[in-house]
């Protein structure tokens, strides 16, 4: 096994492989040098994004008058794409050396028929073979080696995934080596994916998103959770703060630290007395706390009728047309709430799954002050969400107050998490696409009416083209207490043309 120079472990039967990410051919002499580089986090990091050192391998091949001769071609990780573009021109230089190649090195006189071949860059007709084949068994689903491995000699590598680390962590193992540790997963790989040398990492995997709790790790070294961009709550890790990928974003410490000092802050001052916001003043300009750059004067227009709607109470549509910027001057009211008027409680916010990488963006672009929590995936990722992201770690004894500002959810997570949801005290509901809203018998509506909230909002971007029953509903949903009968609201308004 093999140890770095600090003395901690580098790679040790402890490790449980989690899954693999990739594979990779490389010439046996070049094999021990790059077990030395990848020991280094650089190096690690570097392998885990999709680019790879520059390995060579010497091939023993024929030039064009079938004498052998040397030559040194160089490898690499290439994607699955091309892969595909290399196919076509390796099966083309394959017919045009078929007669004159010896027969060690082509296993069967019909291989350009074959489907799995794995190829480097495309030849002129008078340059030698160079090829790795391989082909699928259709009855087994197994990866057969038609080349000699002997004559090539190369080896082939797989990129794994340790079971509790991150892809920063991730390293190139034997196929030897892993057959020992992880034998079925694999056989599983191979039976997907082949040899075909790739790496399936995304790059954003590697690249954290925020921190959302500190601690005092193996030899008194402080850590951090770490939850990464692209991938759920329940792949969050816990890593060392010297480690080079934490040491680059400084800046997600601190806005860990400024989110669990405001809610300590809330518990302090927090009081019992409903909150008097008094006259509300219309706005202008943009103001400062709204940051990522300049509103429309239509979107201030919309940013200035939202806050005094809720300052009266008055729960309200904003009905733009599609493209106007209504997520950009729903964030803006939220900035708002928590940084003009210092609301307290936590709003909600529902979204499509679809949209809610954008709803993201646009929060962190213009109000990164505003502490959004996602709040979807598996049961073990929302639990881990409100382990950590719901009440400031400093505060064990009375948690009033919560330390996100904004749950970003989908209509899926109502439904799902409807007990946990219900108990948090929101203070304002945000819809976008509220027009599903128009059947009261849904039962994600009739969930909403159970929860407590102080103001509500509903977007859309279509035409308000329903019925005056499915108006009569949308509103009911705003103000119950205003519209308690349709068949009296239908009286009402029947001549509405819609």
């Amino acid at each position: 096994m093999a140890l770095k120079s600090n003395g901690l472990i580098l790679e040790s039967f402890w490790k449980q492989v989690d899954r693999i990410f990739g594979c990779r051919i490389i010439s046996k002499a070049g094999a021990s040098s790059l077990a030395k580089q990848n020991s280094s986090p650089e190096n690690r990091l570097q392998l885990g994004v999709l680019e790879s050192p520059q390995n060579f391998e010497t091939l023993t091949v024929l030039d064009s008058q079938g004498c052998e001769k040397t030559k040194e071609k160089e490898i690499g990780l290439v994607s699955s794409n091309e892969c595909k573009k290399h196919l076509s021109s390796s099966i083309e230089n394959l017919t045009n050396v078929e007669e004159t190649a010896d027969a060690s090195c082509i296993a069967t006189t019909e291989v350009a028929k074959r489907e799995d071949i794995l190829s480097g860059d495309a030849v002129a007709e008078s340059s030698p073979l160079e090829c790795f084949l391989s082909e699928r068994d259709n009855s087994q689903g197994e990866i057969l080696p038609i080349l000699d491995n002997q004559s090539c000699d190369t080896e082939i590598e797989f990129f794994v995934k340790w079971v509790g680390k991150s892809h920063i962590h991730n390293q190139w193992l034997k196929e030897s080596d892993l057959k020992i540790r992880a034998k079925r997963k694999l056989d599983n790989y191979k039976f997907k994916h082949g040899s075909i040398p790739v790496n399936l990492v995304d790059e954003q995997w590697c690249r954290p998103q925020r921190f959302i709790a500190r601690r005092q790790g193996c030899l008194d070294v402080p850590e951090v959770l770490v939850k990464w961009y692209g991938l759920p709550y329940d792949e969050c890790t816990w890593e060392r703060l010297d480690e080079p990928v934490i040491k680059a974003h400084q800046e997600l410490i601190e806005k860990y630290d400024y989110f669990e000092n405001a809610a300590l802050k809330i518990d302090e001052e927090m009081s019992d007395e409903d909150q008097k916001c008094g006259d509300i003043r219309t706005l202008n300009e943009q103001p400062d706390y709204i940051k990522g750059g300049s509103l429309f004067p239509h979107q201030i227009e919309a940013l200035n009728w939202l806050r005094k709607s809720w300052g009266r109470k008055r729960n309200v549509i904003l009905a733009d047309e599609m493209g106007l910027g209504k997520t950009i001057s729903a964030s803006a009211f939220m900035c708002s709430l928590y940084q003009e008027f210092k609301v307290s409680t936590p709003s909600l916010v529902l979204v499509p799954l679809s949209t809610m990488p954008n709803w993201m963006a646009e929060f962190s672009l213009w109000a990164p002050q505003v502490n959004v929590v996602e709040y979807h995936g598996s049961a073990k990722a929302r639990a881990t969400i409100r382990q950590y992201e719901w009440h400031a770690t400093g505060n064990k004894l009375d948690r009033r107050s919560y330390k996100f500002n904004v749950l970003l959810t989908t209509y899926e997570m109502i439904l799902a998490d409807s007990s946990q949801l219900r108990s948090v005290p929101w203070e304002v509901l945000v819809v976008d696409e509220g027009h599903r809203l128009k059947n009261t018998e849904s039962k994600l509506v009739q969930l909403l009416n159970t929860f407590s909230f102080s103001h509500r909002v509903l977007l859309t971007g279509t035409p308000l083209q329903n019925n005056v029953g499915e108006m009569h509903n949308l509103l009911k949903f705003l103000q119950l207490d205003a519209f308690p009968s349709q068949d009296a609201f239908e009286e009402k308004c029947s001549s509405l043309n819609t």
